[in-house]
Order: structure tokens, then sequence, then C-alpha cells
């Protein structure tokens, strides 16, 4: 071995590392390794070329076509589930960028693009614009699901923003008069097209949150080519939408189509119809739910079938006998499909039962009927009262009357009346006895109706009198 040119600390080289013996791997574990690093390595990319020998495989429905320029070609596949999304079907010769991962399918040793999306080449600088805009305010937090704000459940006052002219503006006001016929609602129109769009719908959101009376505000247009839906992806409109008071719900375009707008509303909805629906959810809310579920499960039933389809497009080279594992395959498929309805058709039955059920105790707690249940109640108490009132005070009046007759025979003013008479000395003093006044001195006597003043002539013997008033008596 040669000698270095230079030394160690010490004075002494340190021992060569032992050689390692790699592992050894076999052709499909290399390729799945050279896979797995390549998917995570990349990620998402973005792929300009032209498309040729595009063919769409009749029973799974997936795409596989090239990609193509001037010095090199690329296989590129996109699963079907991708393929419908995108709403129309590709034609070899077109222009395209393509969005999507890169891989290795391991059956070719190819390397290949999974396509998640297609758009014509003219769009490119538009898409990087968007994405660049996109990730500034992603950064800056105007995108976070944590600040967008809950919706109104009972929303008393819809602000409208849209195109006077625009078949938008009819399908959001017959939606929310259909579902909401005492709603307000606040038009403020802008153009939502062209030159100077953008800055009209800043100014249209400024002067309905201005007013400080509207609950929600629907930001929409109908469907268009991105360059006529580009106005909604300016970054003056979309900080305006993240600047309002009231939450914004957007329905721009169709379905497909995404905005900047959408993502920093505080919820998107795929049209102007469903915007209208969203902010007047009321009885709505659960067929909405009904809708979203059987969606759901039909987007779950697509991905099974399409995992299933991509399975057996894997096993298809290893199988001796292909028809006979995608014959078993597609009764899987099957299989899997009627075991979707059934699930699909079960939770529409009880969703239905259970909404029956939560009518029917929704009549039962009719607050008409409860006052008017309570109105007989109470009629039938005040009945009640009054009766026993009228008894009481019959009662109280018998009383009464007993007692004025105790208190007129016990009374004084009856004895007069009987021909008695109370006499009286010049001080008022009750005389009880003839000895109690001399001759000369002045009394009042008191009879049943006025008194006389009298003067005493002569005392008698109250012996004599009483024996006279006896003799008289016999």
């Amino acid at each position: 071995m040669p000698q270095l040119p230079f030394t160690f600390a010490g004075g002494r080289r340190p021992a060569a590392p032992p050689e390692r013996t790699p592992k050894v791997l076999t052709v499909s574990a290399l390729q799945r390794l050279l896979r797995q690093e390549m998917e995570q390595a990349h990620g998402l990319v973005l792929v300009s070329g032209e498309i040729s020998n595009f063919l769409v495989h009749a029973r799974s429905g997936h795409a596989y076509f090239t990609l193509k320029d001037d010095a090199a070609t690329l296989k590129c596949v996109m699963w079907g589930d991708n393929l419908v999304r995108l709403g129309r079907r590709p034609q070899d010769g077109q222009q395209v960028i393509a969005r999507g991962r890169l891989t290795i399918y391991e059956r070719a040793s190819t390397v290949q693009l999974s396509v998640l999306h297609l758009e014509p080449q003219g769009l490119g600088a538009l898409q990087i614009a968007f994405s660049r805009l996109v990730e500034t305010l992603r950064e800056e937090g105007l995108t976070d699901p944590g600040r967008k704000r809950p919706l109104p459940a009972y929303p008393r006052v819809i602000g409208v923003v849209t195109s006077r002219h625009g078949a938008a503006l009819r399908d959001i006001l017959r939606t929310i008069l259909r579902r909401d016929p005492y709603a307000h609602i606040v038009l403020s129109f802008a153009s939502v097209q062209g030159q100077g769009a953008a800055q009209e719908i800043v100014s249209a959101l400024q002067r309905l949150d201005a007013l400080g009376a509207v609950d929600v505000i629907i930001l929409a247009r109908g469907g268009g080519s991105i360059e006529d839906l580009w106005s909604f992806n300016e970054e003056i409109v979309a900080r305006a939408v993240a600047s309002t008071r009231a939450p914004v719900v957007t329905g721009v375009g169709h379905e497909t189509d995404t905005t900047v707008v959408d993502l920093v509303a505080d919820h998107r909805a795929s049209t102007p119809t469903a915007a209208a629906e969203v902010v007047t959810p009321l009885r709505q809310r659960t067929r909405a739910t009904w809708a979203d579920l059987t969606h759901r499960l039909h987007r779950a039933m697509n991905a099974r079938i399409g995992v299933a389809s991509r399975r057996i497009m894997a096993l298809e080279a290893k199988l001796r006998d292909p028809r006979a594992a995608l014959r078993r395959r597609s009764q899987y498929v099957d299989d899997l499909a009627t075991r979707a309805e059934r699930a699909i058709r079960a939770a529409l039955r009880r969703n239905a039962q259970r909404l029956s059920t939560l009518e029917h105790g929704l009549l039962r707690k009719d607050p008409l009927l409860r006052t008017k249940a309570m109105a007989h109640r109470l009629s039938a108490l005040e009945a009640r009262r009054d009766t026993a009132l009228a008894q009481r005070l019959d009662r109280a009046n018998t009383r009464l009357q007993f007692a004025i007759a105790q208190l007129e025979s016990l009374s004084p003013l009856a004895v007069l009346a009987r021909g008695y008479a109370i006499a009286r000395d010049p001080t008022g003093r009750l005389l009880r006895r003839a000895v109690d006044v001399k001759v000369n001195d002045e009394i009042r006597i008191e009879l049943a109706e006025g008194n006389i003043r009298a003067q005493v002539l002569e005392i008698g013997d109250p012996n004599r009198t009483n024996r006279a008033q006896a003799r008289d008596e016999t």
C-alpha cells in the first residue's frame, strides 16, 4: 500500500474500517427500493409535453399514454377516478401540462408518471403565478383552516357579490328564496371578468362590509376558462375576502374549478347554487348530509374499486391465466359494489326513519298545540277560582250577617228602641242610682231618637219605687 502524504495526531494512523458486505437484493426488492426513493425525493411534479398513444383500458377505465418532446418520452398512467374528474378526454397531439408523482412500474422496470391532472399547455404561466400566490398566502396563514370562521346557522341578512347580468345571480336568488323566503338579500354588483374586474369585486365586498349588518357574504360567478376566472386569482381580491368582518362563501365556476379566493374564503362551494344552499341550510341540511354521505360512499367505493383494479393489473403478468384471475377479481369488485350499494340504501333508510321520528317528535312539541292546551287549562283554573271566590264570599257574607244580628241584639241602641232611656249627669257620667243626683241638678236623657235636658225635681225612695213596680206588674 503506498504511503499517505500526511500523518495523524500521535504519529499513528487509525486502522482501516472493515469492508461491509453489501446486502443481496432481489430484483423486485431493488425495484421497490428505487420506487420508494424516487417517490419520496420528488413528490408532485409538473411536466409539459405532447400526448401520444392515448389509450383507455376498457375494463378498468385507466388511461395509459406517453408525454414526449423533441428529445425524450415519458410513460404516463392516469387512474380512472382522476380521468372522470378531468371531465374531458385528452387527445393525441395535445400540448399539456401534467401534474402528478414520479414512480417506477416495477414489472416493466420503467419510470412513469402517475398523472393527477392535465391542463392545456398555454396555461402554464398562469398556473405558476397561481402557485406562487397560494404559497405566499399560505405562509401568511390566510389559507389556514383554523382561521376560517363558522357560518351562521340562520343568517338574517345575506350579501351577494356577483355580476348584474350573469346567470349566477338568478340561480342564487331562486335558491335562497326557495329555501328561506324571509331572508333579506343585499346585492352588491361587480364585473367578474375582464380588465378592472378585480378592483370592482374588492369595492363590492367593501360596500357590503361597511353596512355592518350583513351576516354572511356570497361571492360567485358562473363557469368559464381559467382566463375568465382569473379575477378571482388576484391578490387584492384574496386579501379583501380575508379581511371582511362577515364570513365569505365562494361559488366560483364549476366543481372542478379552484381559485385563490376559494382557498382564502371561510367556505368554498362548488357552484353559485351550492353557495346559496350552504348559507341557507335549514331543513336541507339533513338532505345535504345525506348527499355528502352518498358522495363519500361513492368515492370510497370508487377508490376501493380503483385499488382492486390496480392490484389486478399488477398481478396480471404473474398469473398463467390472467383472464381467470380477472374474472375472479371482477366478481370481487361486483360484490364490493353490491355491498356498498346495500350499505348506502340501508344508511338512507336509517336516516329517513330517524328524520321521520324527529319530525313526529317536533310535532308533539309544537308550541301552538302546547299553548292551546295551557290556554284550556288556564280557563278551567279561572272558572274554579271564580267559583271558589263566590263560595267564600257567600260564607263570609253569612257570617257577617250573623255577627251583625248578634251585635244589634247587644247594642244599647236596640234597648233604647224598646222604650228605655239613658240618663247622664252634667259631667256625662252614666246614672244608675237616684242618690247619685240631687234636686235641681240638670241631667241629660238619651232616647232612641234624640236626647232631652231635664232638671231633677224630686228624688224618690228606690224601695218604694220597686214595690210600686212590683205591684203594677202583679
